[in-house]
């Protein structure tokens, strides 16, 4: 019973490891995604400001 626990609680730390590790990729990538938004969006911003 206790080796059978142990290995349940392995087995969900090791879940847990991989998808923390999915979720910190996924942060990195929506950041970058932003980061080139913002630099878009200034883009524009000045395009419009050299119109008026």
């Amino acid at each position: 019973m206790l080796v059978a626990r142990e290995e349940a609680y392995r087995q969900l730390a090791e879940r847990y490891d991989a998808l923390q590790a999915a979720s910190a990729e996924q942060q990195r990538h929506t950041l970058d995604e932003l980061r080139s938004l913002g630099e878009r969006v200034t883009s524009i911003e000045q395009l419009l400001r050299s119109v008026e």
